[in-house]
């Protein structure tokens, strides 16, 4: 099972969360985590917790990737794209299809 942060292919969108307000379905969501294939982030600078820890959720060995245009660091076990969602999300998720990783 494969969780994107978005509905697509019959997966998951966890919503718009302002700062200071909870994260609705996050012990779902780690839940989720720890049970993916692979965890793919879309425009996040993985600085605003909780939403960020969700990457230590994910089981040793899983690949991650994430899209987005600003970092300004890059966990080791994270694949980083450095591109536009809406450019690079398209060919990356073909690339998922592709290899059999989603269906």
């Amino acid at each position: 099972m494969v969780w994107f942060g978005l509905v697509w292919f019959g997966l998951v969108w966890f919503g718009l969360v302002w700062f200071g307000e909870s994260v609705p379905e996050f012990d779902n969501a780690c839940k989720i985590a720890i049970q993916a294939d692979l965890l793919l982030v879309i425009g996040t600078s993985l600085q605003v917790y909780p939403a960020a820890s969700l990457l230590d959720q994910v089981r040793f060995g899983i690949p991650v990737f994430l899209v987005s245009p600003d970092m300004d660091f890059v966990p080791a076990n994270v694949t980083w794209y450095q591109e536009n969602a809406a450019t690079k999300l398209p060919e990356l998720v073909e690339s998922f299809i592709n290899k059999g990783l989603v269906g």
